[in-house]
Formats: structure tokens, C-alpha cells, sequence
């Protein structure tokens, strides 16, 4: 068993690596640290055993060997309070081997009270708590004290990092804080450990963890003895005439906090986690907290709460409130060293004036916050929070700053927030005021006149709290997106939608930083002036992280990159084009034969989606010169493009391929639709190689025929093997039927439209077979339409014996 530190194998004798080729290592660890430290060629994880298999388990250490039904019903219940987890499994059966009914019956009690210490006959010295306590000293201060943290949370309860993060600045056990990110990326970084040490585990969510219930178990069993480091005694349940005294820790998220008395006494309480009660919302006394002045952190749940709620929390840091109702908190303004609130789908009429006073406050977040009336922030009230370094304003009543009609908030108070750098901000305005410009973030979720979701644009699982940088600005006037010329430094998803700029940004004159060299999305929709992605010089235009890469109605757009910006494109995996009416290039001819006779080419080795639709003017896609330089292409999707002749074409002289075939070795999807002047894939004599492919669609392409016949003499074996789809129309038909004659073995689906020559489409000897071997039929589905002379499907053949 190995933990936390490599083991130089050959200072102990055993043979390793390449001088030892067949020699076969096997270690087991706690920490997938170690795997990574040690070079593991494979990882095998013991993942938690299912239901039938932990009673197995259970089974052979308890020596149940005997069919007996009410022993077998409480075993089982034992077995799901272990969830799974082998060595709270083996503890068990151990404690329990050969005990009879009602010892397995007093046990179950004692493990959904958390207390498998109490089982009699459980090993002292070798049992999970001790075992798992073994694994928590070898971490590092930081990353126990946020494992005990996470035992404040319920059973089976999805941790929000953000949520924890908030109450580690609250708490300050971190030491000096500069700003808060560093916090939450220390956080990030204690979690990723303990997931590691198999301590904690991965959530659905990429924002939330979970933590096994008996590792929570074993948190709070080493908080309970008071002695741990961080002097944390946790309540999680109430027990008649508690004594709270010595509790610095109360977490009552889930159970009935209608027994709370009035008042509790707890001198020494530091976190106090309260959340709904059986009969949902319910009130909070305002003496209930009298006593609990030296309380750091505080969460509220589904409470109703009066102005004078927190009038005696003089040292409170960090305020949870999540789904509360409030009239008016005057009291907020008392919380002199508060640095973190959190209003959480709070109901209020307005955000207190009051709230300007908290001259320490570094984060407010009103995400999903109701207000009833019609200025829900004052007027100067965020400016007067200057230490203020994270911000979270996402809601409709909070969306019409700068509107004068309503004496509401307004964009330039941000300017005042020298150390913002976190900020989610959803608005409504035609127009960014006259030189308001966004400050320096890191990261930030801004989205202007936005319907569209976030999982939608950026393809990933919606965050509750940003975790990128987003940007989506739709309908805004064509001088307003100079407002957003610091985020393009380094923002990661972009939609710019029906807006009336002419370029994106403008880089002439004067030292600019790189753009875009973040961008991973970019999405340009109902641009109707665009005219240019950059004004100006390109070489400060980057798009190295670039994936996808979307175009939509960008009517005036005649190109679309220079080849310097395109040589940038080496991630890019998904390119859509669609309505650009007036573009002629998507590499611009300009500077590419310069780029050639310094033998630099253009390289596109990550691309896999690409689609064409609408393009009026476009003669080709790419330079002949590319054709080479897309391994991965899957998808090639062209429609709607009437003067396109290739997908690959060259236009100036001495720019030509290597004369060698293109191989697109992972096609499987080409389609081909209303392309009157379109020839081939490639120009000139070369042919393009489809091994892969498994549908293809040739519709309305008339020029294609000549071309086509050598595309697919080249390809006759392999689509012979993998083709499953097969549409085709017109003067194609004849090309299709040779290559029936040869044998689809794996086709299910084949279309042929308008082939007046057709009288016979196939035989079944030639279309099931290849060589002499016979197959079984696959097809599925046949549509056949417009052949005037069509008589027969099939030549049926009858052998006589």
C-alpha cells in the first residue's frame, strides 16, 4: 500500500522498466497521486460494489451462510448504509460475524446515527474510521480543514464549491487573503486532493462534489473529539437538552428547525448552517442569534427574516441567504466587517441603502434576487463598495441600468471598482453608454439583450456561478462594442448577434494587446454591416484556442480570415458558414503566396465539422494547398452554393498541390446539394480517397459526373465495406448502378431521384455479393422517384433443380 510519495523501485531490488520488459508491478493506493508519481501504464479503480455484491461481501465476512429471511432483510439494510464502500463493508461483517438478530438490528440503528464505533466488536485498530482518519493526517492543513467542512453538508448532498469556497473566506483559515480568487483557486486545488485520496468524489455536475456517506461519517467523528486543529465541534442534529457551548459548528440544513428555542447559547459558535424546516418557509427570531457573538458564517434557507435580524453580528464575514424574504435589512449596514453576501433567490422590495456602508465587502451576489419595486439597486450605491472584487447580478428586475426614466443604477459606477475582476451581469439597453468601457476581468458572464442559454452557446453543463468568460451581445448599436475591447484580450466564448458594427475590433493606431488568442467559440449571427472581423493590421489576431467557429447572415462579409490569422486556426474543430452572400474567400488570396515561398502552409489538423450553406459568391473552400492538412475531417456539408466549383481550389498562379491524391481518411459524411457549377472535391487531376466513408449525398451537382466516376473507381472497395447511406439523382445514376454491381454490403438506406434512363436498377446477385461470397440484404429503406422508364426493381432468378 502506497501513499502520497514514490517508491524508487530499483533501491529496493525490484526489476522496472524497459530493462525488465515482461515484469508485471501490481500496487494499490489511496491517492491517484501516486499512480501518476510511480508512471502507471494502468489504472484500475476500485469503484463501490453494487447491491448484490456488497451482500456477497457482507455475507463471507459476517460467516452468513443459512437462508434465513429476517436476518437477510436487516443485513441488506446494513448493506445499503455502507453504500457500497468495501471497507465499511468488511468493518461490518467482522463487527457482526456469527452475531445473532438482534445485534445486526442495534447496529443498523447505530449506523444511521453515524456512530459504527458503537457497534461492539468492531476492531479498535483496524476499522474504515480508523483507516480513513490514517489517509486525512497525511494531508495538508488546508486540505483538512475543507474534508471537515464538507461534513457540514447533508447526506447525499450535491457540495456547490462556490457555497464551500464562501465559507473558507469566511472562516479565514487560509491566512492573509490578497483577493478572493486566490482563495477559491487554493479551494479548487484542496478539492482536486481530495478526490484524489478517493476522500471526496465527482459530481454530475463539473461545479459541485459529493462526499460518501461514510466519509462524512468519519469527518464528523474526528470533529466531535474537539481535539482537532481547528477546534471544530460539529452539531448536525438536535438531541434534547443539547448543550451547545462547546459547539463552533452547527449544521442543521435539513432537519426541523422549528425545535430551535429563541435563543441559543453558543459562545463559541463559528458556522451556523440553517436551512428549511417540514413546513417550509419559516420565520427567524431576531433573538435567536443574540448569543452568538463570535459567529463568522452564517446560511439562511427558506427563512422570512426582520429588519433587525442581525443586529448583534459584529464579526460576521461571510452571509448566506438562499431563497429568504425580507422587507428591508436596514441591520446589514451593522455588519461592519462583512466581506462576503450572497442573496441567493431572495425576495425583497429593494437592496438597502445601507448596504453601501460595508466598506469590507469584496463580494455581492444577487443572483435570481426578486425586488418589487422599481429601483431595485440605489443609484451610487455599488460605487461605494470599492473594495468590492467579485459581483453577481443576474435576474430581469436587474437588467435596466443606465435607464433614466427610472432613476436607475448605471454602468459607470463599475468603473469605480478598481479591484473587480469576477462579474455576472445580465442587461437590457440598445446601446452602451458613450465611452463606458468594461474593466480588466477574469473571469465574468456578461450577456446583453441575451435569450440564449448558456449551454446552448457554449455547449457545456450551465454553471451556477461563472467559471469562464463569456461574453453574448445582441442587438446593440454599432458604437457600442468598443465597450468590450479589454474582454477581447482574453474572452473564451463569443456571440455578437444583430448588432450594426461594421468590424469587431478596430486596431489601428497605437500599441494594442493580442485578441482572441483565448477565443474558444465564436459566433457572428445577423451581422448585416460586418464587414471585417479586424480594422486595421492583423498581426495582434489570434485564434489559437478557437474550436468553432460559426457565421451566419454576415451579408456584407466578402473574407473572412488573412492566411496569417488562418495559420492560427491549429484547434479548430468545427467550422459553420451559412447566408454570407457577398463572401468570395475564406482565406484571402492576399499574402498567401508569400506564406508558400517561405514554406509556410496553412494547416487545419484538429477540423472535423465543416459546412457550407448559402455562400453565393464562394468559388472554393479552401486552398489546394489545405487539402493535405484535414486528417480528421468527418462532415463535409455543402449546400446552396451556386458558383462553388471545389472544395479544394487554388486561384493564383504557382499555388498548387503536391499532385498526389487527398486522402480524407476520416470522412463519413459528405454531402453534396444544389451546386450547379460544382466539379469535384479537388482540382486538377487528383483524386480524393473517402476510406471511411459511410453516407454520401449527391443532389442536383450536374457537373459532377466526369470527376465523380473517378472519385469513385478510387473509393469502389472501401465503400464497398463501409457505405451505409447512398443518395443520388439525375446523371449520377448511372455511376451509382456500376457501383452496385460490385457490392454494398453494409448499405441500409439508398435514394435515386429523377434517373430517366433507368429501367432495371439491380440485380441481387450483384448487389448482396462480393467476389463469390453471398451476404444477407441490409437495406432498409429504398426511395425511388422520378425514373419515367423504371419496369423492375430486381431480376428475379429461379434455380431448377
Amino acid at each position: 500500500m502506497m501513499y502520497g510519495k514514490m517508491l524508487e523501485l530499483e533501491v529496493i531490488g525490484i526489476p522496472y522498466r524497459d530493462d525488465h520488459k515482461g515484469c508485471k508491478i501490481l500496487l494499490t493506493t489511496r491517492s491517484d497521486h501516486v499512480c501518476t508519481l510511480m508512471d502507471c501504464g494502468r489504472k484500475i479503480p476500485l469503484n463501490f460494489l453494487s447491491e448484490k455484491e456488497s451482500l456477497g461481501l457482507i455475507k463471507k465476512f459476517a460467516c452468513i451462510v443459512d437462508d434465513y429471511p429476517p436476518l437477510n432483510d436487516v443485513v441488506l439494510k446494513v448493506v445499503k448504509e455502507c453504500k457500497g464502500l468495501p471497507i465499511a463493508i468488511v468493518t461490518v461483517g467482522k463487527a457482526l460475524a456469527r452475531k445473532p438478530l438482534t445485534e445486526w438490528k442495534v447496529a443498523l440503528k447505530q449506523l444511521k446515527e453515524s456512530r459504527l464505533m458503537d457497534i461492539e466488536g468492531v476492531d479498535e485498530e483496524k476499522n474504515v474510521y480508523v483507516c480513513l482518519k490514517w489517509s486525512y493526517n497525511r494531508l495538508k492543513r488546508k486540505t483538512r480543514f475543507c474534508f471537515l467542512l464538507c461534513s457540514l453538508f447533508p447526506e447525499d448532498y450535491d457540495i456547490s464549491i462556490e457555497e464551500l469556497t464562501r465559507y473558507v473566506m469566511g472562516l479565514d483559515e487560509f491566512g492573509t487573503i490578497n483577493c478572493l480568487e486566490e482563495v477559491r483557486n487554493e479551494v479548487r486545488v484542496t478539492i482536486n486532493k481530495l478526490i484524489d485520496s478517493c476522500l471526496l468524489l465527482e459530481s454530475n455536475r463539473e461545479t459541485h462534489v459529493k462526499m460518501h456517506d461514510m466519509v462524512r461519517d468519519v469527518a464528523l467523528w474526528i470533529a466531535s473529539g474537539g481535539d482537532n486543529e481547528f477546534k471544530l465541534r460539529v452539531c448536525t442534529r438536535l438531541e434534547k437538552n443539547e448543550n451547545f457551548d462547546s459547539m463552533t459548528a452547527i449544521s442543521l440544513m435539513t432537519s426541523n428547525t422549528e425545535k430551535l428555542t429563541s435563543k441559543l447559547s453558543c459562545p463559541r459558535l463559528k458556522s451556523l448552517l440553517l436551512g428549511r424546516n417540514e413546513l417550509g418557509l419559516s420565520e427567524v427570531s431576531e433573538t435567536l442569534f443574540a448569543e452568538m457573538n463570535v459567529l463568522k458564517v452564517l446560511s439562511l434557507r427558506l427563512k422570512v427574516l426582520s429588519p433587525e435580524s442581525f443586529d448583534s453580528f459584529t464579526n460576521l464575514r461571510s452571509l448566506y441567504l438562499s431563497h429568504c424574504i425580507f422587507t428591508n435589512i436596514y441591520s446589514l449596514g451593522k455588519l461592519k466587517r462583512l466581506e462576503i453576501l450572497s442573496l441567493y433567490h431572495c425576495r425583497m422590495d429593494a437592496l438597502p441603502n445601507e448596504l453601501g456602508e460595508l466598506q469590507n465587502l469584496r463580494l455581492l451576489d444577487l443572483m435570481r434576487c426578486e425586488c418589487d419595486q422599481q429601483k431595485p439597486i440605489p443609484p451610487g450605491l455599488l460605487q461605494r463598495l470599492s473594495l468590492l472584487e467579485q459581483l453577481y447580478i443576474v435576474k430581469d428586475n436587474f437588467k435596466d441600468w443606465d435607464d433614466a426614466n427610472r432613476c436607475n443604477v448605471n454602468l459607470s459606477e463599475l468603473s469605480s471598482l478598481s479591484r473587480l475582476i469576477v462579474l455576472s451581469l445580465h442587461l437590457s439597453m440598445k446601446r452602451i453608454p458613450e465611452g463606458f468601457v468594461f474593466p480588466d476581468l477574469q473571469r465574468y458572464d456578461i450577456s446583453i439583450n441575451s435569450f440564449y442559454g448558456y449551454h446552448i452557446f457554449t455547449g457545456r453543463q450551465i454553471p451556477e456561478y461563472p467559471n469562464s468568460r463569456i461574453l453574448r451581445i445582441i442587438k446593440l448599436d454599432a458604437s457600442s462594442p468598443n465597450a468590450f475591447k479589454l474582454l477581447f484580450s482574453n474572452v473564451e466564448y463569443l456571440l455578437i448577434d444583430s448588432c450594426g458594427m461594421e468590424y469587431l475590433i478596430d486596431i489601428t493606431g497605437g500599441n494594442h494587446a493580442v485578441m482572441f488568442s483565448n477565443l474558444v467559440k465564436l459566433s457572428l449571427q445577423n451581422l448585416s454591416c460586418l464587414r471585417t472581423i479586424c480594422q486595421g493590421p492583423d498581426h495582434q489576431l489570434t485564434f489559437s484556442n478557437l474550436t468553432v467557429l460559426e457565421l451566419n447572415y454576415c451579408r456584407l462579409l466578402t473574407k473572412l480570415l488573412s492566411p496569417v490569422v488562418a495559420q492560427s486556426l491549429g484547434k479548430l474543430e468545427n467550422l459553420k458558414l451559412s447566408n454570407c452572400n457577398a463572401l468570395k474567400q475564406i482565406i484571402s488570396k492576399e499574402d498567401r503566396m508569400l506564406l508558400h515561398s517561405q514554406n509556410q502552409h496553412i494547416s487545419l489538423p484538429k477540423l472535423r465539422f465543416l459546412e457550407i450553406v448559402g455562400c453565393n459568391q464562394l468559388e472554393y473552400i479552401f486552398p489546394i494547398t489545405v487539402a493535405q492538412s484535414v486528417p480528421l475531417l468527418e462532415t463535409l456539408i455543402m449546400r446552396k452554393l451556386p458558383k462553388l466549383k471545389q472544395v479544394f481550389g487554388h486561384e493564383d498562379e504557382g499555388e498548387v498541390g503536391d499532385g498526389n491524391d487527398v486522402i480524407l481518411s476520416q470522412l463519413r459524411w459528405l454531402i453534396l446539394e444544389d451546386m450547379p457549377d460544382f466539379g469535384s472535391l479537388c482540382r486538377g487531376t487528383c483524386s480524393s480517397m473517402w476510406p471511411s466513408l459511410e453516407a454520401l449525398k449527391v443532389v442536383n451537382c450536374p457537373e459532377m459526373k466526369s470527376s465523380f466516376a473517378a472519385d469513385l473507381e478510387a473509393n469502389i472497395r472501401a465503400l464497398g465495406k463501409k457505405l451505409k447511406v447512398l443518395h443520388v439523382e439525375s446523371g449520377l445514376c448511372d455511376l451509382v448502378l456500376l457501383l452496385l454491381t460490385q457490392g454494398l454490403l453494409n448499405l441500409e438506406d439508398l435514394g435515386i431521384n429523377n434517373c430517366e434512363e433507368l429501367e432495371e436498377m439491380f440485380k441481387p446477385e450483384g448487389f448482396l455479393s462480393q467476389g463469390n461470397h453471398q451476404e444477407q440484404l441490409l437495406l432498409s429503406r429504398l426511395t425511388v422517384s422520378r425514373c419515367k422508364r423504371l419496369r423492375q426493381l430486381f431480376s428475379l432468378h429461379t434455380n431448377h433443380c
